[in-house]
């Protein structure tokens, strides 16, 4: 997932690399903060998450405009698939 600059600026904690969790409309899936917006969203999600969570993931034409819960772990690294992913610092 991808989060907002503001909600990296506001952890406390190293944010890139933890642990997240996506939750919709009752389904939640484990997931990897991956990286840091531009934009005004307050996150964004893959379009393997989008189909996990049943959101249309068409890049140009899907997503929602609300009801996804976004949860993050600062300083604790992701576990997904079994893979570990490294946390990296804004240094």
């Amino acid at each position: 997932m991808v989060v907002n600059p503001h909600v990296r600026m506001k952890a406390k904690g190293i944010v890139i690399g933890c642990k997240a969790r996506l939750t919709y409309k009752q389904q939640t899936i484990d997931a990897v903060v991956a990286d840091v917006s531009g934009g005004s969203d307050i996150g964004e999600i893959s379009i393997a998450a989008a189909k996990l969570l049943g959101i249309p993931s068409s890049p140009r034409r899907g997503g929602v405009n609300s009801g996804v819960l976004f949860e993050i772990w600062p300083d604790r690294p992701a576990k997904v698939n079994g893979e570990t992913y490294n946390l990296l610092g804004a240094g």
